[in-house]
């Protein structure tokens, strides 16, 4: 009714005809097609182009098919013509989601699919985005959640003898700052990619004089072919706990897939409290307390110095980077 009346004051007693006439002026520049199909078609060019659209986007988009009105259960935007979609409807959606991240980063993909749609003409040009009317959210400062070096100590002994497969990967993770992304790929990542193909191999792993590993897949967006030292700068742990392995076992990848979702799973059943992250947070803490150089642990991790600070480093005193990195196997028996 509120639209209706709008549109009797701005057209007068003309408002049939100011609709034949924006029909006749407007609509033969739209190709109309629906919300989810438009989705479908961005994604699948986003695949074309390698920018792995379905792990990026779907779960980020489906939300504006399905998320509901908290009052009347309807969805707020629905399977629509994509040129319907509202500056209000959008606001609306955008609401639901309580965490400035999560609101942000919908919106965030939701501008690129409304930006596609309008370069491929389903969109009038000339007009500016619905979604450019809504408006980011202020992001609470995230919880960084580390692991103490005593803590650590013991998860490392209890996985050396409880679950020894699982060994290289919490390695990588706790001394090196790999992401489990890159140890062994994402669950969304599916099939052959999540088995095969992103996963961390042995032959990028160098125990001999070159004491390096090479991140054989790095995630999408971050620094590709990057070196991680697995020791000196007082941070020889990795290369030490790494030796333990056969040589015969250092073959193919490092782990299987899921491996760190399953260690934190078991450790959790064990009574180990591991906040979100707490390896890769706990690496970059202490690396960067035992160095003082963010921009070179910046690098190792694959981050910029601005997402360290914000996301994944707590100050810490030197002398407890170099308790964590000063962690050791403990002798085993003798038989």
């Amino acid at each position: 009714l509120e639209e209706f009346l709008l549109a009797r004051q701005l057209a007068g007693g003309s408002i049939l005809a100011a609709c034949k006439a924006f029909a006749t002026e407007h609509r033969p520049e739209v190709k109309r097609v629906k919300l989810a199909a438009g989705i479908d078609a961005f994604i699948a060019t986003k695949q074309r182009a390698g920018k792995k659209g379905e792990r990026t986007y779907r779960a980020k988009l489906k939300p504006l098919l399905t998320v509901e009105d908290p009052l009347d259960k309807r969805p707020i935007i629905g399977d629509v013509f994509a040129d319907t979609v509202t500056t209000k409807q959008l606001s609306a959606y955008l609401e639901t989601f309580g965490n400035g991240v999560t609101r942000n980063d919908h919106r965030k993909r939701a501008y690129s699919l409304f930006s596609w749609l309008k370069r491929q003409g389903y969109l009038r040009h000339g007009e500016e985005l619905a979604i450019a009317g809504t408006e980011r959210t202020k992001e609470k400062p995230t919880d960084i959640g580390i692991l103490t070096p005593e803590v650590f100590a013991k998860l490392l002994e209890w996985i050396r003898k409880e679950h020894p497969e699982y060994l290289a990967a919490v390695v990588l993770a706790g001394f090196c700052g790999v992401r489990s992304d890159e140890i062994h790929g994402k669950k969304s990542d599916g099939g052959v990619a999540r088995n095969t193909m992103v996963r961390q191999k042995w032959s990028d792993i160098h125990l001999d004089e070159r004491q390096v590993m090479r991140v054989t897949i790095a995630k999408e967006n971050t620094p590709a072919n990057r070196n991680v030292p697995l020791a000196g700068e007082g941070m020889d742990a990795a290369l030490a706990w790494l030796q333990l392995i056969p040589e015969g076992d250092r073959v193919g990848y490092v782990c299987t897939a899921g491996a760190m979702e399953n260690v934190r799973w078991l450790a959790i059943e064990e009574g180990f409290d591991l906040p979100e992250n707490c390896f890769r947070h706990s690496y970059i803490t202490y690396a960067i307390a035992v160095t003082e150089n963010k921009a070179k642990i910046a690098n190792r991790a694959g981050n910029s110095v601005q997402e360290i600070d914000r996301r994944y480093r707590v100050p810490m005193l030197e002398s407890t980077g170099v308790e964590w990195f000063a962690i050791r196997p403990k002798p085993k028996p003798p038989a």
